[in-house]
Parts: C-alpha cells; sequence; structure tokens
C-alpha cells in the first residue's frame, strides 16, 4: 500500500474531510479479537526501541497500545460508523477543535448508515453481498498495516509503508496518558481555529442530508444510482450555498454603521 494510500486510511476515517471508508457491519468479525472491543491476544514481540522500526512478524492489536493499533482503530471506525471510537483516537487541544472532531464523528456515523443502505439496493455489480465484501476488504486493509513501518522516538510515532519514499512524513502519532492518538493537527492540515469552528454547521447540515438519504434510499424513493447522485449533488450543493450566505451576512452585521471619514473631509 502507498503513502497515499496510509493517508487515505486516516482522511476516509475522518468525516472532517467528508468521506468514510466503506460499510460493512452484518459480515461476522475475524477470529483471534482482531477488532475494536474484541479480547486482545498478547503481543508476541518486544516493543521497538526508541528510534528504531517496530517488527512485524505478529499481527497488530486493534487498540491505542501501539501507534499501528491505533491506525487500524481509526480505519475500522471509519469504515464501520463508530463515532466513539473514532472521537477517542483523536487528540483535540481546545473547545473548537473538539467541536470540529464531534461533528466529524457524527458524520461518519451517518456516512456510513447511508453508504449501507445505497450498496443494499444498489450493489455493484457482480457482489452478491456488498456488506460481507466492504468487511473482507476492511480486513484486508487492517491486515495491510501490520507491514508498515512503525518509527518510535519518545512519545512521538511515525507510521508509513516499507516502499515509502526516504523523504516521506508518514503519519504522526503521539502517546497521551499511556494512549497512542492522531493530533488534530495532521487532519486540520493547519487551517485556522476560525475557520475550523465555522465549517461545523456544514458537517452538521452534511451529516443531517447524510441521515435522510439512508431513509429516502431504504424507501425506495431512486429508482436508478444516477438518480441518488443527480438529488445528493443538488442537497450538497444547497447546503454550501447556504452555509456561505450565512457567513456573508454574519460578515455584514459586523461592519461598522457608519462609513469612515474621506481623506480631507471633516
Amino acid at each position: 500500500m502507498s503513502n497515499k494510500s496510509v493517508r487515505s486510511c486516516v482522511l476516509a476515517a475522518a468525516a472532517t474531510v467528508g468521506m468514510v471508508a466503506a460499510v460493512a457491519s452484518a459480515a461476522p468479525p475475524p477470529s483471534g479479537g482482531m477488532l475494536p472491543g474484541e479480547p486482545q491476544s498478547p503481543p508476541a514481540t518486544q516493543p521497538a526501541a526508541a528510534g528504531a522500526a517496530a517488527p512485524t512478524s505478529a499481527p497488530v492489536a486493534v487498540n491505542q497500545d501501539t501507534p499501528r493499533g491505533t491506525l487500524k482503530v481509526l480505519t475500522s471506525a471509519g469504515a464501520n460508523g463508530d463515532r466513539t471510537m473514532f472521537r477517542k483516537v483523536i487528540a483535540t487541544t481546545n473547545p473548537s477543535e473538539e467541536k470540529v472532531v464531534d461533528a466529524a464523528a457524527n458524520q461518519a456515523e451517518a456516512t456510513v448508515k447511508f453508504q449501507h443502505a445505497l450498496m443494499a439496493k444498489f450493489p455493484p455489480p457482480g457482489v452478491s453481498d456488498p456488506a460481507a465484501k466492504a468487511q473482507a476488504d476492511l480486513r484486508d486493509q487492517l491486515a495491510s498495516i501490520d507491514a508498515f513501518d512503525e518509527i518510535i522516538t519518545g512519545d512521538t510515532a511515525v507510521v508509513r509503508p516499507k516502499d515509502a519514499p526516504a523523504d516521506s512524513q508518514g503519519l504522526t502519532f503521539k502517546r497521551i496518558n499511556g494512549k497512542w492518538m492522531l493530533p488534530f493537527e495532521i487532519l486540520s492540515k493547519g487551517a485556522p481555529q476560525d475557520q475550523l469552528e465555522k465549517s461545523v454547521p456544514l458537517i452538521d447540515a452534511q451529516t443531517q442530508i447524510y441521515s435522510s438519504a439512508a431513509d429516502d434510499v431504504a424507501a425506495g424513493k431512486y429508482k436508478s444510482i444516477q438518480d441518488f447522485q443527480t438529488d445528493i449533488h443538488a442537497r450538497m450543493q444547497k447546503a454550501m450555498e447556504e452555509q456561505i450566505a450565512r457567513q456573508v451576512g454574519a460578515g455584514a452585521t459586523t461592519q461598522p454603521s457608519t462609513q469612515p471619514t474621506a481623506v480631507g473631509q471633516k
């Protein structure tokens, strides 16, 4: 898996960018405690020394005891729409970040719900059980993370594929109170705090669209996938335009009530 694919695991799980991994929860999880919430087997190898790549001989447990385990947790949370687990692995530092992550977690849950309904109504060609296939794809994703390099230096770690370019930054994790977490700034890409908080209403609006879309699909509102795409695109566009209008209106109300005195006038 490429470095781009690693980041896509996280960005897919992070509804901050409006996307989550493919849905599936109907198929039974694999044996051996390799999904969140199941009993975990003791690690077969010792943790890597500081600055060294961790060995990859045994499957990495899906928990926050290791950086790769945290990446697995986040990937699973995105794929299954588990807002609680998604929220636990994102490290925030202020109320604005918490609002964005909470909104993103809600959106992840709603998006998976509508994807589940959509795939059940319009299964991909040649796929008889979309939910089971999605779970199989998730297991493949989790297994691929076992082969990633995990370079730990103190309470900071970098996770990246073995085939990543030498100058690849990978994904950075932080150990906080004994648990490895993904810092919020990795997802926000350095966006200003005020812009982040302003994005929450749009995320909430999109979440509502995803939730209602799931009910519409299940009720048979759409005759084809094309009908669905057209409707959802229009609804998303409207939500974005309304959000922009609200921001413009809010900005107008903060303008001074009188015009500044022109140069040379009294």
